[in-house]
């Protein structure tokens, strides 16, 4: 495991709790632990087709946003439906040394607000994780859409 810098660390009895409000991160001061979280998502999900260059290159252009909370981390893009024009804030990639214990549900209230305030008809997530989806539902979030795809 990487120590975390400038992090508070977490405390074990408070995780899945609302322990830190997410800040603005800078990826080049976090790349390095930043980047070992992203690998193990590229790691975990080979369907993923970006590299950890890609995302570092899409918050440092703005056109991601990193977020920093509870020693872990919610990268986020924005989505623009081609027909209606509406704002989606897609929580794009997720990571966090502790895994199970439900901590970025914690944090969707933040979100909700965040898209909010900045004109977003929706907050939106995407995972390969089956189980995530059970958590999901019980917070609120509904399912629009799965896809389903097959290599020629």
């Amino acid at each position: 495991m990487v120590a975390i810098t400038n992090l508070h660390p977490v405390d074990e009895e408070q995780v899945g709790t609302n322990i830190s409000k997410p800040v603005l991160g800078d990826i080049r001061k976090e790349w390095g632990w930043v980047k070992i979280g992203l690998e193990e998502i590229l790691y975990a999900d080979k369907t993923l087709t970006f590299r950890v260059e890609d995302v570092y290159a899409l918050c440092v252009t703005d056109q991601a946003a990193l977020w920093i909370a509870d020693g872990g981390f919610c990268i986020t893009t924005t989505e623009v439906d081609e027909f209606t024009s509406e704002k989606t804030l897609l929580l794009w990639l997720g990571w966090t040394p502790t895994r199970g214990n439900k901590v970025g549900l914690v944090h969707t209230q933040f979100f909700l607000d965040i898209a909010k305030e900045n004109g977003y008809a929706k907050l939106e997530l995407r995972s390969k994780i089956k189980e995530i989806g059970k958590y999901l539902i019980d917070a609120g979030w509904s399912i629009d859409t799965t896809i389903y795809s097959r290599r020629v």
